[in-house]
């Protein structure tokens, strides 16, 4: 099916990395001392919450005169990172192993062998991404989930303001949504392989920005189409509540929510920021012109 393009890809890079059959794969393989700690980062982030709140209610003194606004931003650069960084890495990281490949003049050795130029693509994408692939695995298992968490919370919201018909509808895209990020996983690895044409020699800075770039272009886009978060004022609410939040910051919760429910969601952000029957259109249109492109890159990087 022609709307698998990305789903195939993904499959076919995780098939090289796990099987190491391919001789190409092998041959392209080189250790890295590149090493981002993932796992640290996700870990001081995901634990700097309760943390932070522990530590207030143990000692009685507050670490932080604005301690609510600094709560948020933590959780605004978590989401941030959570969003973007898997995705610019496996951009730059297979932009810059097939740049290498092209400076040491060896890619034309792999275009000789008998093997499609689909699998010599996959096989050296894969080896490119290696040294980190746990990693970015992680990262964007993390994502996936964060994506489809944020869904149900933002499910409830719509139905504590009495949208059930929008709260089952953001239920049932939770599967359009994960393919969504598997699109998107696609798409950095295409972006990578074309930035390794055009620019060999700052493959890895213009890969990491633009695998930020391809996440973040579309949650830009929920937020500026939706106009307000008018959907998340009851949710906000709650969370001030809650949280012990002072009552004057709920508009700041509200729209943090808001960023990073764009950040997570993209697209459909749009029906929990503004659930009408035009957000569900513009989401769908995007998802479609997304796949589209996927589509249209994989078979131009194919030909080239």
């Amino acid at each position: 099916m022609k709307d698998l393009v990305a789903l195939r890809l993904l499959r076919a890079v995780i098939w090289h990395i796990q099987s190491e059959r391919s001789p190409i794969y092998r041959a392209a393989w080189r250790p890295s001392r590149l090493r981002i700690p993932f796992g640290l980062i996700y870990l001081l982030l995901l634990l700097s919450f309760p943390l932070l709140r522990l530590l207030e209610m143990s000692s009685g003194v507050p670490f932080f005169i604005y301690r609510d606004q600094a709560l948020i931003s933590v959780g605004l650069v978590s989401a941030a990172l959570i969003s973007l960084l898997p995705y610019g890495t496996l951009t730059a990281l297979t932009a810059s192993g097939l740049s290498r490949l092209r400076l040491a003049q060896t890619w034309d050795m792999f275009l000789l062998t008998p093997a499609e130029s689909h699998e010599v693509l996959t096989a050296v994408t894969a080896a490119s991404i290696r040294p980190q692939w746990r990693a970015i695995l992680g990262g964007l298992l993390l994502s996936a989930l964060s994506s489809i968490g944020t869904a149900v919370v933002a499910a409830l919201s719509l139905a504590a303001n009495g949208a059930w018909l929008w709260a089952t509808l953001l239920i049932v895209l939770c599967m359009p949504l994960m393919y969504a990020r598997i699109q998107e996983v696609a798409l950095s690895l295409l972006v990578g392989r074309r930035l390794s044409y055009v620019a060999p020699r700052s493959a890895f800075v213009l890969g990491m920005m633009s695998g930020i770039a391809v996440r973040l272009a579309v949650a830009v886009l929920a937020l500026l189409l939706s106009g307000a978060a008018e959907g998340m004022a009851a949710l906000s609410a709650e969370i001030v509540r809650l949280a012990d939040i002072l009552p004057s910051n709920a508009m700041l919760v509200g729209s943090a929510l808001a960023i990073s429910m764009a950040l997570l969601m993209g697209e459909f952000a749009l029906i929990a920021l503004a659930p009408n029957l035009l957000s569900l259109l513009v989401a769908l249109t995007i998802f479609g012109i997304r796949s589209a492109l996927v589509r249209q890159l994989a078979q131009r990087t194919e030909s080239a």
